[in-house]
């Protein structure tokens, strides 16, 4: 039996798309997007030519439906994008590694052709991180001689690495 202000189901639809519209909108929460599903409810309703005294509840659950799909949808595609940048921040993280192992190695292998003295007073200010009073203790030299052959070190390291 025919709701008896609804002559046809375009004037249901009509009379019921703000209603559709906003229960949309609850779901997806744009008003554009809400306006598109309900577009798209009346095109699938009318497709099938329900008898018109089904088309309030058929439109209100097939807006329903669309709008569920629909941010499932955009949901599926954030988390794809999120996975995709989580893994390109993790590939870019390894690239990061292997070349900071990379200049590592080729400190270490620099700073074994350094002279001894040199060598000792380098590993002992930079890498243990004695004071160079104490550089100077541990090889017998002065305060000075000991910033002297840090000093040495670290010039012969930036010349190198700037070339």
């Amino acid at each position: 039996m025919t709701h008896p202000t609804y002559a046809t189901g375009l004037d249901t639809f009509v009379d019921e798309r703000d209603r559709l519209i906003a229960a949309a909108y609850r779901i997806v929460d744009s008003h554009a997007v809400a306006e598109e599903l309900v577009q798209e409810s009346w095109i699938r309703w009318n497709a099938k030519q329900y008898p018109a005294e089904h088309t309030r509840p058929l439109l209100l659950r097939i807006v329903k439906n669309l709008a569920i799909d629909w941010h499932r949808k955009r949901r599926i595609e954030f988390e794809a994008i999120e996975t995709q940048r989580l893994l390109d921040e993790t590939a870019l993280d390894a690239e990061r590694v292997v070349l900071a192992r990379q200049q590592l190695h080729n400190v270490i292998k620099l700073v074994e052709t350094l002279p001894p003295k040199v060598r000792l007073a380098f590993r002992y200010s930079r890498i243990e991180g004695m004071t160079l009073k104490e550089v100077g203790k541990r090889l017998g030299v002065s305060e000075s001689r000991a910033s002297q052959l840090v000093s040495d070190a670290i010039v012969r390291l930036v010349v190198v690495f700037e070339d």
